[in-house]
């Protein structure tokens, strides 16, 4: 059960979701801390599984923002993420 897969996920994924759209950088760390909580709650996992699983994903999350491939490729993420939350509003 060491580390928790779903923790270092999130944690994973909130790192470089912060990088893309960091006007909702709390909601991403919130989701995340939520999806930690329930590994918890549910009895999945220690406190420490939860632990290691955050910093491993945080780790991974900033290893992959390190890659000049995937720096460059952030406008171009933002310019998707902008398209896609446009065509979720509803219409007027």
């Amino acid at each position: 059960s060491y580390p928790s897969g779903h923790a270092a996920g999130s944690a994973m994924f909130a790192v470089l979701l912060r990088a893309i759209d960091p006007a909702h950088a709390a909601e991403w760390d919130a989701q995340a801390e939520l999806v930690r909580l329930s590994r918890l709650y549910g009895g999945a996992h220690f406190p420490s599984d939860v632990l290691a699983g955050r910093r491993l994903g945080e780790a991974v999350g900033r290893a992959v923002l390190a890659s000049p491939a995937l720096r460059a490729q952030l406008p171009e993420l933002q310019a998707e993420l902008a398209r896609a939350r446009a065509a979720a509003k509803p219409a007027a």
